[in-house]
């Protein structure tokens, strides 16, 4: 640190100190660091320093002697960004009258040392500053003190040292006052507090006491005085023996009172209760002839009590249990089939959770329940009015999207799904029509027929094939014309075609030669609006 070659007492320093010796207080605020010049001024008249580029706080207020004391602080340049030249050093004190005021003041001039920044990387300074400064006599001398920047120096640490570790330095009042408690389990080792706390323990177990601090009713001295001694062959009674009931015995005549059992009695001296009864040898013969409870045999109509309707246990099923299990409960409007798992058939209309495209028709529920839990389970469904059917499952508490299992509910009607206007003639396969979608058909278009020297009726028929391959005549319809006038033709399939399937027209040739010709035109594949012809969903072909 510069040499500052001592502080001095501004004005009103001086002032305060006359206050202080008047029994004001005399308060350190800070200590501050600057880099001005004096060019000219007297110090006493200063109030602050010329430059100030750092507020220190205050870490250590010693007393000296001769009126004197130390006032101290710690400097680091970490929060330092512009380097600075350490020329000024001044202690602030707060004055009770004007407030705070430049105490003392030093500049090091042209011995100043540089402060770098702290940004620079390389240079990192700290310093321990101690201003040693005039209070004369003042009553009182404070200062604000920041204990989390206190240091020490080595000479302080080293004495401080040497004053703990002296012979007879552990005194009561380095060791203050403890608390020790009677709860802590006695141990050899640990801390002062928990090795006497652990003695109490145990004296509190000798005691019986609920406090190591109540004294016991008798001392242990005094139970010693009182015990009674054992001696050999005898022992002590729980209960006194006086002198009179051994008197008592030592009359009682030999076989006195000796009473004998007799070796029968009569029934009747025997009191019966509801506990307590005699059995005949008919009730003994009439239980013996009932069945037993492991593997029984029944003889005669049994019965036994009927359970209700979706019980599920290893109770008896009566017939009557089996026919009520067997009929069809109708469900009332509003019944959300999600909580719908005991096993049965039902019915109803106006149900929720009913599978979208049947709505709230009329159907027929069948539930198959899991007998382990109630978060499994299958519902199946059938409209009633078509044999459309679904079927899903409750699995773990979920319940799945309902799977439709047959749809064979399509009702044919004049949607054109494929068309083919062109004419086409031929002896015997006209037009083939691929359906992707299962479901009903109608076929629909103009036809006549040549006679072509051949005399008689020709037909015309469908036929379901399935890759190329016609089915049995059981789905086969027909018509037969003789007109070579075109004429219309419409065709429904009863039955359900099934998906990926073809459908062949085709015309049936007579018996013998020549063969006619048949020509079909404006021929269509109809169904309901379910059915499209996008994205290739269905295909048309001639043979």
């Amino acid at each position: 640190m510069g040499a500052f070659n001592g502080l001095r007492i501004t004005t009103k320093g001086l002032a305060l100190q006359a206050k202080a010796q008047a029994g004001k207080p005399l308060h350190f605020n800070r200590i501050a660091m600057g880099d001005g010049s004096l060019t000219g001024q007297a110090i006493e008249g200063l109030n602050s320093l010329i430059s100030e580029k750092k507020s220190l706080t205050i870490t250590k207020l010693l007393p000296l002697t001769n009126g004197k004391a130390t006032v101290g602080s710690s400097f680091s340049n970490s929060d330092i960004t512009t380097s600075f030249y350490f020329r000024e050093l001044g202690v602030f004190a707060q004055d009770p009258d004007i407030g705070e005021i430049l105490y003392c003041y030093g500049n090091a001039g042209a011995n100043a040392d540089q402060i770098p920044a702290a940004g620079n990387g390389t240079d990192k300074v700290e310093k321990a500053i101690d201003v040693i400064t005039i209070v004369g006599n003042a009553a009182t001398v404070t200062a604000n003190i920041n204990n989390s920047l206190i240091f020490v120096t080595k000479t302080e640490f080293d004495a401080k040292v040497t004053e703990l570790t002296a012979a007879g330095s552990v005194t009561d009042v380095r060791i203050g006052n403890r608390t020790a408690n009677d709860t802590t389990t006695p141990s050899f080792s640990g801390t002062l507090t928990s090795l006497i706390s652990g003695i109490f323990a145990l004296i509190k177990g000798i005691t019986g006491k609920t406090s190591a601090l109540t004294p016991p009713v008798k001392s242990i001295e005094q139970l010693n005085n009182e015990k009674v001694d054992k001696v050999a062959g005898k022992q002590l009674s729980t209960e006194d023996y006086s002198t009179a009931e051994k008197t008592k015995l030592s009359g009682i005549a030999t076989n006195a009172n000796n009473y004998t059992h007799p070796t029968s009695h009569p029934p009747s001296i025997i009191t019966q209760d509801a506990s307590n009864r005699f059995v005949t040898d008919t009730e003994k013969t009439t239980w013996s002839a009932k069945a037993g409870t492991v593997s029984p045999v029944f003889t005669g109509i049994p019965t036994a009590p009927t359970a209700l309707k979706g019980t599920n246990s290893n109770q008896l099923a009566t017939l009557a249990f089996v026919n009520a299990s067997n009929e069809t409960i109708l469900l009332s409007s509003g019944t959300n089939l999600n909580s719908l798992i005991i096993t049965g058939k039902y019915n109803g209309t106006g149900l929720i959770n009913t599978p979208a495209a049947l709505g709230g028709a009329w159907c027929f529920v069948d539930v198959t329940g899991y007998s382990e839990a109630t978060n499994w389970a299958t519902q199946t469904v059938r409209d009633f009015y078509t044999n459309r059917v679904w079927e899903r499952r409750l699995n773990n508490g979920i319940w799945t999207e309902w799977i439709p299992l047959y749809q064979t509910y399509i009702i044919p009607g004049d949607t054109v799904i494929l068309s083919s206007p062109a004419e086409k003639a031929g002896e015997y396969n006209l037009k083939t029509f691929r359906v992707k979608r299962a479901g009903k058909y109608r076929v629909k278009g103009e036809w006549r027929t040549t006679d072509n020297g051949y005399a008689g009726t020709m037909s015309i028929r469908l036929a379901i094939a399935s890759a190329g391959n016609l089915t049995a005549d059981s789905m086969n319809y027909g018509v037969g014309t003789t007109s070579s006038t075109f004429s219309a033709f419409s065709f429904d399939f009863d039955l359900a075609v099934p998906e990926n399937t073809t459908i062949v027209l085709y015309g049936h040739r007579g018996s013998s030669s020549p063969y006619p010709i048949i020509v079909i035109r404006n021929v269509t594949l109809c169904g309901t609006e379910v059915f499209d012809n996008t994205a290739g969903a269905n295909s048309v072909s001639e043979y």
